[in-house]
């Protein structure tokens, strides 16, 4: 696709959107391209999570998306760049933040955000969340993404959310939910991983549980490197990704 793209990451709860979101903005990162991940979820800030040991102070999604004259010079003040990457900024809510933190900001708001954003960086990633009902900015970027990688788990759960939440997306044509690119994700080895395969209609890209991976989540360290060779397979595979998506 080229430079100045997007993708959104979306997919059923627990399927390691966030987690597929922070390693291809890794990949990408390390290839010296710059690059925009925007952390949608606002019920549960993802930023103390992932980034335990950084300060954010004023800097959040929510005062971003509330400015009356969002600009570039905006997002710069806004982005949260750990540590001290630089290719690498990231655009989320603090600790702390809520749904009552800030005014409701529009959709036009939502787009200009992404459309800026694609003018300043190479890549932009959108970590969005699973329940898109009140959540404009996850809304516009499945609707404005170049590409949407969909993460699903291998179980009844994940089969249950897709038959819930694709026939409301597939209402609007905007979505193109028919040129999603599929991913079965956090699977463990005794998982139905073809059934489950086959009941999501096909799937692109396999993307295993690893212990590892699950370590680095719960140590805020996901930025780091995956050393042990079921690691290095997940790296592979994701890998795969971002030549399908970012021809990188």
């Amino acid at each position: 696709m080229g430079s100045n793209q997007m993708i959104a990451i979306w997919g059923s709860p627990g399927s390691g959107k966030t987690v597929v979101s922070m390693k291809l903005a890794r990949i990408l990162a390390s290839k010296q391209k710059t690059v925009a991940l925007v952390l949608c979820d606002l019920l549960c800030p993802m930023l103390p999570a992932l980034f335990p040991t950084v300060d954010p102070k004023e800097k959040s999604l929510g005062v971003l998306l509330t400015k009356a004259d969002m600009n570039q010079e905006a997002i710069l003040a806004n982005l949260i760049l750990p540590n001290d990457g630089e290719f690498l900024g990231v655009l989320g809510y603090k600790k702390g933040e809520n749904s009552s933190s800030y005014p409701d900001y529009t959709v036009e708001k939502a787009a200009d955000l992404f459309l800026l954003l694609r003018h300043k960086v190479d890549y932009v990633i959108v970590d969005c969340t699973s329940q898109l009902s009140g959540d404009d900015l996850s809304t516009v970027a499945l609707r404005d993404a170049d590409r949407v990688l969909r993460c699903g788990t291998a179980d009844l759960k994940g089969l249950s959310f897709f038959d819930a939440q694709l026939p409301v997306l597939s209402m609007n044509k905007d979505f193109r939910v028919e040129k999603h690119l599929k991913a079965l994700s956090g699977f463990k080895s005794h998982f139905p991983k073809k059934e489950v395969a086959e009941a999501y209609g096909g799937v692109d890209f396999y993307l295993p549980y690893v212990e590892e991976v699950e370590r680095q989540f719960l140590e805020g360290r996901l930025l780091d490197p995956l050393k042990t060779t079921e690691g290095k397979r997940l790296v592979k595979e994701l890998k795969r990704i971002v030549l399908e998506v970012f021809d990188e």
